[in-house]
């Protein structure tokens, strides 16, 4: 074996593990960031349904109000499961 063969060039690879350690993990995995844009989007949602609700409820009927309740739950619950992927793919991808 050549002497050439068995260079190995460190400097370039601590050269590019540094730039992938101090980029963020959602620069790096792009889908990590449109979860937490869809996530950011879903709790300006939540926020104004829950404030309409909070101010309208007197108004509504019955059935409006149950309705209501079960959008707000099952957001609730989407927004619940939305952070716990983006928090398992931070993980992840971050080993």
């Amino acid at each position: 074996m050549d002497k050439n063969e068995l260079y190995i060039d460190t400097d370039s690879i601590i050269e590019n593990a540094v730039h992938v350690i101090k980029t963020p993990v959602y620069v790096r995995y792009p889908h990590i960031g449109r979860m937490r844009v869809e996530y950011n989007e879903l709790c300006v949602r939540l926020d104004k349904l829950c404030s309409y609700y909070d101010e309208s409820s007197g108004q509504l009927t019955d059935k409006q109000r149950d309705l209501m309740c079960k959008q707000i739950t099952a957001m609730r619950s989407y927004v619940d499961i939305l952070q716990q992927r983006i928090n398992y793919d931070i993980q992840y991808y971050s080993k």
